[in-house]
């Protein structure tokens, strides 16, 4: 585990990467900070997807470049149907596949208050937040396997 945060974009080596900048890139959050953090990987054990998205929308679909299988991520597929989907491309490369991982935010009673989206493009390690959104019902730690 390597990151590199002294240019322009952090960068990374691999996919736990992303939970350190997803922890940084809300630590200045108040009641919102990333405690608790999973990484994404197909059955097939591929971490490397294109991912596409609505940000706005708060729904988020990976596809794996290995074996093809989509997943609507986290609690996505309640929200797919409103979503205007975009596929998340680097800002530095503009590179479509990415490792994957999703940060959560607890609530004092444990269960999920905010989750976070994070990627790390494959190409050229640079880390990034594609989507994030309020999870506003419990329970809700089910989420936790649903990266």
């Amino acid at each position: 585990m390597s990151v590199d945060a002294s240019g322009t974009w952090w960068r990374g080596t691999e996919a736990r990467d992303i939970r350190a900048y997803l922890e940084a890139f809300t630590s200045s959050r108040r009641n919102v900070r990333v405690t608790d953090y999973r990484t994404a990987i197909c059955p097939c054990g591929s971490k490397a997807f294109l991912v596409e998205g609505d940000p706005k929308e708060g729904a988020v679909r990976r596809t794996c470049l290995n074996c093809g299988t989509e997943h609507l991520i986290l609690d996505s597929d309640e929200r797919w149907e409103d979503a205007a989907p975009v596929r998340c491309r680097c800002v530095d490369c503009a590179c479509e596949v990415h490792e994957l991982g999703a940060g959560f935010a607890l609530r004092p009673d444990k269960e999920i208050a905010w989750v976070f989206v994070g990627v790390r493009c494959v190409n050229c390690g640079v880390l990034g937040s594609f989507a994030d959104w309020e999870i506003g019902y419990a329970p809700s730690r089910h989420l936790l396997d649903l990266a």
